[in-house]
């Protein structure tokens, strides 16, 4: 949007109004025609979205040999730019593992592991902002089972 700014025309790069006391920033403006609010500006930031850690990991450690069902540590989305709130759906594009929370910030990602195995895959995120922006990570998950082949028995 163009400003009479200073004595000049100038680009803004954000608006802000003065309700109540306070400045209040404008994320968008909207015009009413054909019988509808139709957006004309917005002032939204770009949006991107992180997630951590870098590579969410789980491991079993059972006794003796079996198929574990095995889970990450708690994986976390967090998104900026855009305008609040924000959507979340976790999917996991590969390892057969699936989200244990779909649609919040945070999850965790889990799949049953055959004794002495290891499940791996990947699992992203696409968050959404208010205005339908939308921004998507994704990274390498983890699932071990460390199955004790011992049988509980010592061995020299």
């Amino acid at each position: 949007m163009d400003a009479f700014i200073s004595g000049a025309w100038r680009t803004a790069k954000r608006g802000e109004v003065f309700v109540a006391g306070s400045w209040r920033r404008i994320t968008r403006a909207e015009i009413y025609t054909g019988g509808q609010w139709r957006r004309c500006l917005s002032f939204t930031p770009p949006m991107t979205v992180a997630i951590s850690p870098l590579t969410p990991s789980g491991a079993s450690y059972p006794r003796f040999p079996s198929t574990q069902r095995v889970t990450t540590q708690q994986i976390r989305a967090t998104p900026t730019g855009g305008a609040m709130p924000y959507s979340y759906v976790w999917t996991v594009l590969s390892g057969g593992a699936t989200p244990d929370v779909a649609n919040m910030a945070l999850t965790t990602v889990s799949a049953p592991v055959p004794p002495d195995s290891l499940v791996q895959g990947n699992v992203q995120v696409t968050c959404t902002d208010i205005e339908g922006n939308v921004a998507v990570a994704q990274v390498p998950y983890y699932l071990h089972n460390y199955s004790d082949n011992s049988g509980g028995q010592n061995q020299s």
